[in-house]
């Protein structure tokens, strides 16, 4: 898988870094497994599917860094990630005992903004020299296509529903460190 990364030095302390980068991600067991599992908590059946395939997921960053001092940064970075066959855990709309299972779908998009801050503390005294405090905070923004049999029968219990994306599973909208 590729991976390319270039780093531009506008100053001695100011970068502009650009990142290019393919990663995967496999099916686990749970989600490949060619049975089914009742959650009796729940009450739904659980379904492995076989014919999972892997995503790629192609990664673009552009970050612009500021070194204060030696240790310290201040950062902001934009990021773009398309996966293309993500894994999602899925909803069977036509199914009499609810079952949740693992489809591909063709893409979801991942993008966003990241800052990111480190401060070396020792200008506390002498004892708070090795200390720095960081922090960091994310804002994403994620979407996929609903799959048009799921929207269908959205569409058979209301027919008032419109919506063709949501944002991708598991995918929190912010990230504070």
């Amino acid at each position: 898988l590729y991976s390319a990364n270039l780093i531009y030095s506008l100053s001695e302390k100011t970068n502009i870094r650009l990142a290019a980068t393919r990663t995967l991600a496999r099916p686990n067991m749970r989600e490949l497994a060619p049975f089914e599992q009742f959650d009796t908590k729940n009450g739904f059946f659980n379904l492995g599917n076989p014919a999972l395939q892997r995503t790629l997921i192609d990664n673009y960053d552009i970050r612009y860094e500021f070194f204060p001092d030696l240790g310290e940064v201040i950062a902001v970075s934009a990021f773009y990630k398309q996966f293309r066959n993500p894994i999602l855990r899925r909803f069977s709309p036509t199914a009499t005992i609810p079952e949740l299972g693992y489809i591909n779908i063709g893409k979801a998009n991942v993008y966003g903004l990241e800052f990111e801050f480190r401060k070396n503390l020792g200008f506390l005294g002498n004892v708070a020299r090795n200390l720095y405090l960081g922090a960091n905070f994310a804002l994403i923004k994620s979407a996929y296509d609903i799959p048009a049999d799921e929207v269908a029968a959205s569409k058979q219990i209301d027919p008032s529903y419109d919506l063709s994306t949501r944002p991708f599973q598991g995918q929190a909208p912010f990230i504070v460190n």
